[in-house]
């Protein structure tokens, strides 16, 4: 039991961590590429907002998720569909 809620936090703090490293990035990057949200008439904001935040949270995830629970068929299984996933999120 105890082992778990270790575990937990671990894998809590090491998401926590790689979503503060990645976000930047993937951040800098979409504003490269050109991955934005621009501002017109009907939206509140005035300058492009990146729009790819997800791309950061699914890799410190599965980052996260990698390191607890190691690598198995069913751990791929679950990457391959959530990246699929999260493809057509990017694409629509």
């Amino acid at each position: 039991m105890i082992t778990l809620i270790i575990k937990d936090f671990v894998a809590f703090f090491i998401a926590f961590f790689a979503v503060i490293f990645i976000t930047p990035f993937i951040k800098e990057k979409s504003i490269k590429i050109g991955f934005v949200d621009k501002p017109n008439p009907r939206k509140i904001h005035t300058h492009p907002i990146p729009v790819t935040g997800g791309i950061g949270l699914f890799f410190a995830f599965f980052i996260a998720l990698f390191i607890i629970r190691g690598f198995s068929r069913e751990f791929i299984g679950f990457f391959i569909a959530s990246l699929l996933i999260l493809l057509i999120g990017v694409i629509d």
